[in-house]
């Protein structure tokens, strides 16, 4: 650990540390959540402090991949970056210095996106391709650098607003490319070939996330609810191509019912849900096609955060 001390004061939530000889001291709480709370940092708004209990062994692990891959080996304007931490074995805390983002998680915004009415003609689906673009960019940089994030979904890219700006977030899954392998990450995102050991994971577990999450996106529910389908389940892996076919039918059938600057996205989604891992696009492509594909009149402006609402 580089981070030079860490001082106590009387709260324990009062702490301040330095880093590349600044002093950083915690502010106010500004979140809490199941995970721990987040804090301002004192005359520096562009930081936050994250404060997480330890829960387990296996916890700290999953925290200190995270704090690996976001603080050293990634860099990216689309993935969230930390840049120092600290355990405090007496209290069972990690307290992680991160870059501080103004916004909620996509999932936050599709659940407001699909329960309202628009306030501008077109503004959130030109704001959802926006994101959609930004999401493929990230997770590309991501898989060059030998990566694999194992759990992209809506929960896991915050979204800020004013100007409007995704980053991936939550490595905590993360695995490089050549250890890849485990179930892990969430039931209607999973990519198929993570719950039959027979077939070998690669990249491609993460494109068929990237797939789910883009359905989501555009059409607010998962495709498994969309289409009445019920999700991948470890125990009845001989159905897999069943479900899958229920999947795929259900978007053939969205590509003459859906409104064509929705549909347009639909021949990506199908691709990257590809029951063949080696048959889905990269995410390169996947971006490349929403560059080329976007209706016109969908390009996004810097709406104001309240027209995301």
């Amino acid at each position: 650990m580089r981070l030079s001390n860490l001082i106590h004061a009387d709260d324990s939530d009062h702490v301040s540390f330095c880093h590349n000889g600044h002093t950083y001291r915690i502010g106010e709480c500004i979140g809490k959540g199941g995970f721990g709370s987040v804090f301002s940092v004192l005359g520096k708004p562009q930081l936050v402090i994250k404060k997480i209990p330890i829960k387990s062994s296996q916890h700290y692990q999953l925290i200190q991949k995270e704090i690996d891959l976001t603080r050293v080996r990634l860099n990216h304007p689309f993935i969230l970056r930390s840049f120092e931490f600290q355990y405090d074995s007496g209290n069972q805390t990690v307290y992680i210095l991160y870059e501080r983002k103004q916004g909620s998680s996509l999932y936050t915004h599709i659940q407001q996106w699909g329960s309202n009415q628009p306030p501008l003609p077109n503004a959130w689906l030109a704001c959802q391709w926006h994101i959609a673009r930004q999401v493929c960019c990230g997770l590309h940089y991501l898989h060059t650098q030998g990566f694999t994030h194992r759990d992209i979904k809506p929960h896991n890219i915050m979204v800020q607003n004013s100007p409007l700006h995704a980053k991936i977030i939550d490595f905590g899954l993360s695995q490089p490319s050549h250890e890849n392998r485990g179930l892990g990450g969430s039931k209607t995102y999973n990519a198929p070939e993570k719950l039959d050991p027979a077939y070998p994971q690669t990249h491609a577990v993460d494109l068929w996330s990237l797939g789910c999450l883009l359905f989501h996106l555009f059409f607010y529910k998962t495709i498994f609810s969309h289409s009445k389908t019920t999700a991948f389940n470890k125990k009845e892996i001989a159905i897999i191509p069943t479900i899958h076919r229920r999947i795929t039918q259900h978007i053939d059938a969205l590509l003459t019912t859906s409104k064509p600057e929705v549909a347009c996205v639909l021949p990506l989604i199908r691709h990257l849900l590809q029951l063949d891992p080696n048959q889905r696009p990269s995410a390169h492509e996947a971006h490349g096609y929403l560059q080329h594909n976007q209706p016109s009149g969908m390009h996004y402006t810097a709406f104001s955060s309240s027209d995301l609402h």
